[in-house]
C-alpha cells in the first residue's frame, strides 16, 4: 500500500451521523487545525433554493459560482481511478485545490495515475480489502468510478460494483467522510426505463443487479450522497451540455466519460445534488425532462 497522509481525526458532522457516532461512543472532534464545518443543507432545503433560481432552459447544465465548496485541505479519495471515467476525474480535478488520493488494484498504474493528476496513490482491492479504514483516514470526499470489465459480467464471484462498493462505502462511514458519490448506470432500480435501460438489463443484468444493492446501501447509510446514472460512456473532450433528470425519466442515450467526471467532482459542493440520484445522458438531449442544476466548481477557491 502507497504511504497514507498523517491520521486526522474526523471532522463533526450534520446531525445524523452525530447521533449515530455518539449512540456508539465516538467522541470524536473536528480534524486538527480546523474549525467544524457549517451543517450542510439539507436534500429538502436544496430543492427549494434550486427551485427558485431554476433557469428558463432546465436541461442545460450550468456552472454555478464557487462560493462554499471544498475547502483548501480537503482530501478526495477517487475509487476506479484507472478507468476511463476515473482518469478524466484526474483531470477535471488536476491543479485544483482539494488532495486527490487515487485508488487502484495494480502497483505498476501508480505513476500513471500521478502523471495524470492524483497526488497520492493506494493500491487496494475491494474486494478483498486489506486496510480500507486506514485508506480512508483524513478523506472528505469518496468518488466511486468502479466498475466490472466486460469479461467479468458472468463471472460466480463478486461484482466490485456492488460488493466492492459496499465495502468502501462501509469504510467511508466509519472514516467519517462528508460525502459519497456513485457513477452507477442507467436501468439500475425499480422505476420505470426506456428501452436502452431495459437493454443494460438484458446484457449485464448481474452487474446492473450487483449496482442497485450498492445504490441502496448507499441511500441507507448516514452520510451525503449523490448517484449518477449515466447512458453509454464514450470518450471525447467534455461538452457541460447534459440532461440530468429524476430516475424514471427514461433517458436514453450517449454522454462522454469526461462530463460524467466534471458531475461527480461537482456534486459534493452542489447543495442540490445532495442526497439525490439523476439519469445522465448529453446526446439527445431531453430538455423537457431535464433538471436546472447549477453545478458547483469544487477547488476552485
Amino acid at each position: 500500500m502507497a504511504q497514507q497522509s498523517e491520521a486526522l481525526p474526523a471532522t463533526a458532522r450534520a446531525d445524523q451521523r452525530e447521533a449515530l457516532g455518539n449512540a456508539n461512543g465516538d467522541q470524536r472532534g473536528p480534524r486538527a487545525g480546523r474549525e467544524p464545518r457549517a451543517k450542510r443543507p439539507t436534500s429538502r432545503e436544496a430543492e427549494r433554493s434550486e427551485a427558485s433560481e431554476r433557469a428558463a432552459d432546465p436541461g442545460s447544465l450550468r456552472v454555478a459560482s464557487p462560493t462554499g465548496g471544498m475547502e483548501p485541505d480537503d482530501v478526495v479519495f477517487l475509487a476506479g481511478a484507472s478507468g476511463g471515467t476515473g482518469r478524466e476525474v484526474l483531470r477535471s480535478l488536476g491543479g485544483r485545490e482539494p488532495t486527490i488520493r487515487a485508488l487502484t488494484r495494480s502497483a505498476r498504474k501508480r505513476e500513471r495515475l500521478r502523471a495524470v493528476g492524483a497526488d497520492d496513490v493506494v493500491v487496494e482491492d475491494l474486494l478483498d480489502p486489506a486496510d480500507l479504514g486506514g485508506a480512508l483516514e483524513g478523506v472528505d470526499v469518496v468518488l466511486s468510478a468502479v466498475g466490472s470489465g466486460v469479461t467479468e459480467v458472468f463471472s460466480s464471484g463478486q461484482f466490485v460494483d456492488g460488493a466492492g462498493t459496499v465495502a468502501l462505502l462501509e469504510a467511508a462511514v466509519e472514516a467519517g467522510v462528508d460525502a459519497f458519490v456513485m457513477e452507477s448506470a442507467l436501468g439500475v432500480g425499480d422505476e420505470p426505463a426506456s428501452a436502452m435501460a431495459a437493454a443494460f438489463d438484458l446484457f449485464i443484468g448481474p452487474v446492473q443487479r450487483a449496482k442497485a444493492d450498492a445504490e441502496a446501501a448507499i441511500r441507507e447509510a448516514p452520510v451525503r450522497h449523490t448517484i449518477l446514472r449515466p447512458g453509454v460512456l464514450t470518450g471525447g473532450a467534455r461538452t457541460d451540455d447534459v440532461t440530468v433528470a429524476d430516475p424514471g425519466a427514461k433517458l436514453w442515450g450517449f454522454v462522454p466519460r469526461a462530463d460524467v467526471a466534471r458531475l461527480m467532482a461537482a456534486a459534493p459542493v452542489t447543495p442540490a445534488a445532495a442526497d439525490r440520484t439523476f439519469e445522465v445522458v448529453a446526446t439527445p438531449s431531453f430538455r423537457d425532462r431535464g433538471l436546472g442544476v447549477d453545478w458547483g466548481v469544487p477547488g476552485s477557491g
